[in-house]
């Protein structure tokens, strides 16, 4: 499967890839996933209150008698269903993980046209649960394969040597055949974790020698395994930001440099993408979304790099804020800027989704919810071209007080409806001292229309003193309700003091 040039240079025109970095017209076109846990259900009625955010198409009424599975079978049906919107080509999975290998069955049966399970091991794996575990995946016709063979990634391989790998898949192959790749993923380079390289990379002190000590650990890899194979995007960070220039030029690119050497020409190439790492209560991990810059930076980089596939922890992973899937505050974000590199890969423009009110430009409009007075307010505004995007159009922002008094103005920006394109604008919060919230609203010029979103967008709570909440919220102004009618009254209380509140929306 290959990719055409044009395909490339629609995404260089999109973001930051120049066309300099880009693949030959022969590249393959990767493949590209999104981890699943399997565990956070959409039958689930336990998120609210538990986790910085929830998932949007959260139905209790999945929910089935008798079912043993990780996941409920018709959760995993509206999953399934989601994600192949996003033009992914399925889930990669850990089928070690207690009751997950019926995954494999679940699946095949049924399953959207083209969808995939990638299989990861785990370095604490039981040889005999791997070799059963071979076996599914090979008998699945859900298994995603690179030259009619099953592929098989890992998590944290480099816990255990390279020789350890290549015994495993030795008695795999012995008791099902030559049907199988593998692809360890590597998180120490050299003996060394991303940090330490990070360090030496911005200092400027990575020589030659440095270079030549990575790349012979990753040729003993490659001596031992089917490819190198990069997934923890997560940690590529400085300053807890996402470090795309650390990613592209030194993980990348001693992986690609090795990889070209002619004792490796065959081998397979994997790398990972990220949305971000907002997780309240394990604050030393943090890796900022950006809105969704991190998720668009840390894509491009690995599609241009041409690797075989690309995996995007995670569709799920609720307790670590890192999902990809729809939720309360992400809205259909991620799906959309996904819809956006995968029909570009086709060398197309995504086409707007089913339910969009295309008077409305296919604007993201991404900034933090909670903020400490003293923090720089970020306002991301990401336009996304479709089919359907002509000319440009003006925008401007606006903050109000909770009595709707204006208080902020932006200047007017002006956005170019037919390409990836982002404003980004930051203002210091201490000016809004003595505010409780802000009530964020913006005007839009396209010729002689005019709209104003003043309802809708989520407030910011700002706080004088602490804050544990780093969540981005992201909203697409064609994801936001527009009611046709909206009621609210609070009845008189009750002789307990008790009032009810009644709320009717059309």
């Amino acid at each position: 499967m290959t990719v055409s040039f044009a395909a490339y240079l629609l995404l260089a025109t999109a973001g930051s890839v120049a066309p300099s970095d880009l693949p030959p017209p022969d590249a393959p076109t990767p493949a590209i996933f999104s981890r699943a846990q399997l565990k956070y259900g959409l039958e689930r009625d336990n998120y609210l209150s538990r986790w910085v955010d929830r998932p949007l198409l959260l139905d209790p009424g999945l929910q089935e008698e008798d079912d043993k599975s990780s996941i409920n079978a018709a959760s995993l049906r509206l999953m399934k269903e989601t994600a192949m919107k996003y033009g992914l080509n399925g889930f990669a999975f850990f089928p070690e993980i207690s009751r997950t290998r019926q995954i494999y069955s679940l699946v095949a049966n049924g399953r959207p046209e083209g969808f995939l399970l990638l299989s990861e091991f785990g370095s604490r794996g039981k040889e005999s649960e791997q070799l059963a575990i071979a076996k599914a995946a090979l008998d699945s016709p859900a298994s995603f394969r690179l030259g009619g063979k099953v592929v098989f990634t890992s998590y944290g391989a480099d816990r255990l040597p390279p020789a350890h790998w290549s015994a495993l898949m030795a008695k795999i192959r012995a008791a099902h055949g030559d049907h199988f790749v593998f692809l360890p993923a590597i998180v120490h380079f050299g003996g060394e974790p991303p940090a330490y390289w990070n360090q030496r990379f911005h200092d400027g002190a990575i020589d030659h020698t440095d270079e030549e000590r990575v790349k012979e650990s990753l040729r003993e890899w490659l001596r031992h395994t089917d490819g190198l194979y990069f997934a923890s995007t997560a940690g590529i960070k400085r300053k807890r930001l996402f470090d795309a220039a650390f990613y592209n030029d030194f993980i990348i690119r001693m992986m690609r440099e090795t990889l070209a050497e002619p004792e490796f020409q065959g081998k397979y190439f994997g790398l990972s993408a990220n949305i971000g790492h907002e997780n309240c209560t394990r604050f030393g991990y943090t890796q900022s979304s950006e809105g969704t810059l991190t998720l668009r930076q840390s894509l491009e980089r690995a599609i241009a790099a041409r690797p075989h596939l690309i995996n995007i922890p995670e569709w799920d992973e609720q307790n670590e804020n890192t999902s990809l899937r729809p939720t309360v505050y992400n809205g259909y974000s991620s799906m959309r800027i996904l819809r956006h590199y995968t029909s570009a890969l086709k060398g197309e423009l995504q086409p707007p989704l089913p339910q969009d009110n295309l008077a409305l430009p296919n604007l993201v409009v991404s900034y933090r919810k909670c903020l400490v007075l003293g923090e720089k307010l970020e306002f991301e505004l990401l336009n996304i071209p479709d089919t359907e995007a002509k000319g440009e159009y003006e925008i401007r922002l606006t903050l109000s007080d909770l009595k709707g008094k204006q208080i902020y103005a932006s200047e007017n920006f002006t956005v170019d409806a037919t390409s990836l394109n982002e404003k980004r604008l930051t203002i210091p919060s201490e000016i809004f001292e003595g505010q409780r919230a802000l009530i964020p609203s913006l005007t839009i010029l396209k010729g002689d229309e005019r709209h104003r979103i003043a309802d809708g967008l989520q407030p910011i709570d700002l706080k004088s003193t602490e804050n544990w909440d780093y969540k981005w919220v992201k909203q697409p102004l064609r994801d936001l309700l527009s009611p046709e009618e909206f009621i609210f009254t609070v009845d008189e209380p009750d002789s307990s003091g008790i009032r009810q509140a009644n709320v009717s929306i059309s």
